[in-house]
């Protein structure tokens, strides 16, 4: 059911993987507007991973595209439930949605 909801074009979720990109990189210089942003997401897609029926008009596509991954892979998911705040994205957690999302290793 959630496949049926997930937005056809992965772009959606660049914004989201700069900040990720950032992460992994080491760059602690990550503006705190995009923190907010990086968190919501991760607890949106949380909660429609969860259950889809909380995939709503409210919640971003970023978030649906983001728990269709989580619902897939469920290591991914164990390491999205560990965020529950911007400081808690480790460089490898983030070079883990990066490899899912755009198939790319920052570390390299």
């Amino acid at each position: 059911m959630l496949a049926a909801v997930r937005s056809v074009d992965r772009d959606d979720l660049n914004l989201f993987c700069v900040a990720l990109s950032m992460i992994a990189s080491g760059n602690q210089q990550v503006p705190a507007q995009l923190k907010d942003y990086v968190v919501r997401i991760f607890n949106e897609a949380k909660l429609i991973a969860a259950d889809v029926t909380n995939a709503n008009a409210q919640v971003s596509p970023e978030a649906i595209s983001l728990a269709f991954d989580l619902v897939e892979q469920d290591d991914l998911l164990t390491s999205a439930q560990a965020v529950d705040s911007f400081d808690k994205i480790s460089p490898e957690i983030a070079n883990k949605f990066l490899l899912r999302v755009e198939g790319v290793d920052v570390r390299n």
